[in-house]
Parts: structure tokens; C-alpha cells; sequence
């Protein structure tokens, strides 16, 4: 055998020959109807509802947050006015939904435009960050929005692989956080996760920001500026892809009450709760510009960062 079929059969039988028994595997547990779907929206008889499962690519099973139960037409009605509001739990409007900025923007609208039908639909979903807003985006696109209302930023850090996280590994190459999402599309990695029992939170159930409390962060830590560059180029993905289907983009940053929320983690020798109580001290005296700079500063210091 010369080289060349030489290299011809370890190429065949090492790389060819075990994917073919991958997507073999693959058809076989899809054709059996194992596994779930991972899209965002499913779409039946003209109709489109949120998809549970989705979450199950970022979170546990146990720990999995859903989005807000929607269904909308997949063709928009002639005339009508279509948003989308993506982000997290501040956009989602959790935990008085119907105070929410969704329900906020929808009365605004309606008011200003009293013939027209107004449908604005809130794609939020709690503790999630622009890693799993980006393909809800993508996928809020196929349905013909007018705008993407875009309110995002405080789970940078502590949501699904940012540095703060807690039930998905942190990664600061971007390129290898999409693959993995594509790969726990696959039926065979849903079965693998069955199989070792990593579908299962170690908390056993969601405890909201307590179950952060072993994962503090602070400012000085070089995975922080990873977290801003990941951010930064979901975000600029986001608008591209907008841009590509002629939909405009408005993106907002959350407002954060500083003088209400103390630091939820202060712990290191330039105490970020020393800032917080310097700005009230400062607020008390009159002394108002020297207040923000230090509850600024409280925040920025704040070891869980939400």
C-alpha cells in the first residue's frame, strides 16, 4: 500500500467511519423521539409559541428558566406593529410582570397609535445574559418585527458563561461558547447528560441570587474584561443580523437603584459597603455629586455582581 492510500484508509477509518456512526447514532435517537428540541420558537398551524426546552441548553434541567408563556401569529396581521423585548429578569419584568416594561411600552402605544394593533411580546427570560439573547434575536427575526427592544446587561458576569456563573462553565473564546451551544442541540449530547446525571443541579432546585453566594468576583479580575468583549461582540452580532433583515434595534441599559441596594458581597480590604455607606453619609450632608461617585464606586466593588 503507497502513502497515499495509506493516508486514504487512516483518514476513512479514523475520522470518516466514527462520524457516520455519529450521525447514525444521531438519526437513530431522533427517529426513536429522544430528546427534546432546542429551538426558540416552535411554530404549528400558523401559530408560535416560546419553546420550554431552549433554557436547557444554558442551564441544569432543575434550574432551567423558562420564558414567559407566549404565542403569537407567525404572519403579522397587515398594519400591525410587532416588538420584541429581549433580556433578563429586569426586561422579563420579574417578579410584577404587569409592571414590566413590556406592559409599559404596549399602553404607551396603544395610546399613541389607538387604531393601530399593537403586539408587543416579551421574549425575556430570568438570569440570562447577551449569550442566550443573540439566538433569541436571530430567531425573533423570522416573524417580521418592527423593532427589537433590546434591555440587557446586569447578567453579563453571572449569567450562563460569564465568570460569576455557577452552573455553566465560564470560557473567555467566544467561538468555543457557540459551538458548545450547538453541540447540546445534539440528541446524543442530550442522552450523554441523561446518562451521567448531569442534568441535575447540585442545589437541587433555583434559590435566585443565593445561588451565587459561592461565587464571588471582584473588580481586579482579569476574566472581567473577557466578559466585556463577549458582550460586545454578541451585541454588535445582534445589531448585524437586525440590520441584515432591515429591523431597527434599540438597546438600552438597566437602571440600577444605587442608593436603595447595598453591595451583596464586601468582603475585600477596600470595602465596597464602606463606599456605600460614605455615599449616604455624603447624601445626608448635601454633599449629592460626592454621594453618586461613591455609591458608583460601592457598585463597581460589589463581589457578586449583578
Amino acid at each position: 500500500m503507497n502513502r497515499f492510500k495509506l493516508l486514504v484508509f487512516k483518514i476513512i477509518t479514523v475520522v470518516i467511519v466514527p462520524l457516520l456512526i455519529l450521525l447514525a447514532v444521531e438519526g437513530g435517537l431522533r427517529l426513536v423521539g429522544f430528546g427534546y428540541n432546542t429551538n426558540v420558537f416552535v411554530e404549528e398551524k400558523g401559530m408560535v409559541r416560546n419553546n420550554w426546552p431552549f433554557s436547557f441548553k444554558y442551564f441544569p434541567w432543575s434550574v432551567a428558566r423558562p420564558m414567559k408563556s407566549l404565542q403569537f401569529t407567525a404572519k403579522k396581521a397587515p398594519g400591525s406593529l410587532r416588538i420584541f423585548v429581549l433580556g433578563g429578569s429586569a426586561a422579563r419584568g420579574y417578579p410584577a410582570e404587569e409592571f414590566g416594561i413590556s406592559s409599559q411600552i404596549q399602553i404607551m402605544l396603544e395610546q399613541a397609535y389607538p387604531g393601530r394593533k399593537i403586539e408587543v411580546i416579551n421574549a425575556a427570560i430570568t438570569a440570562v445574559n447577551s449569550h442566550v439573547v443573540l439566538p433569541i434575536a436571530k430567531a425573533c427575526l423570522h416573524y417580521d418585527p418592527d423593532f427589537l427592544m433590546v434591555y440587557l446587561g446586569n447578567n453579563e458576569v453571572v449569567g450562563p458563561y460569564g465568570a460569576g456563573t455557577f452552573y455553566s462553565g465560564f470560557s473567555n473564546k467566544l467561538t468555543l461558547i457557540r459551538l458548545s451551544q450547538s453541540i447540546k442541540s445534539l440528541r446524543l449530547y442530550q442522552l450523554l447528560v441523561v446518562l451521567t446525571g448531569r442534568h441535575k443541579s447540585p442545589t437541587g432546585s433555583w434559590k435566585g441570587m443565593e445561588s451565587y453566594l459561592d461565587n464571588t468576583l471582584y473588580e481586579d479580575d482579569e476574566r472581567l474584561e473577557s466578559v466585556y468583549e463577549n458582550f460586545d461582540r454578541n451585541l454588535g452580532d445582534l445589531i448585524s443580523a437586525a440590520a441584515d433583515g432591515d429591523c431597527p434595534v434599540i438597546l438600552s441599559t438597566i437602571g440600577v437603584n444605587l442608593l436603595d441596594s447595598p453591595p451583596f458581597a464586601s468582603i475585600k480590604s477596600d470595602h465596597a459597603d464602606a463606599q456605600y455607606q460614605l455615599g449616604r453619609v455624603n447624601l445626608e450632608t448635601g454633599k449629592t455629586e460626592e454621594a453618586l461617585v461613591a455609591f458608583k464606586k460601592a457598585r463597581d466593588m460589589d463581589g457578586l455582581r449583578f
